[in-house]
């Protein structure tokens, strides 16, 4: 089952700001937001888990 974090979580989680996550998105360099009403987004918390693992790998 998938636990799908909203934006609020999502960013106090990563410590970005929501301009930088649509950049990195847009960019392919962050997971890809799913659709979850008109108006709601949310991501995969195993998907941005996987994305702090690879980045604090890279800078160590």
């Amino acid at each position: 089952m998938k636990i799908i974090i909203r934006p609020k979580k999502l960013f106090e989680k990563i410590g970005l700001s929501r301009t930088t996550v649509w950049r990195l998105e847009k960019e392919a360099k962050f997971p890809k937001h799913i659709k979850l009403s008109s108006q709601a987004i949310g991501w995969d918390e195993a998907e941005i888990d996987a994305w702090l693992l690879n980045r604090a790998l890279l800078t160590n």
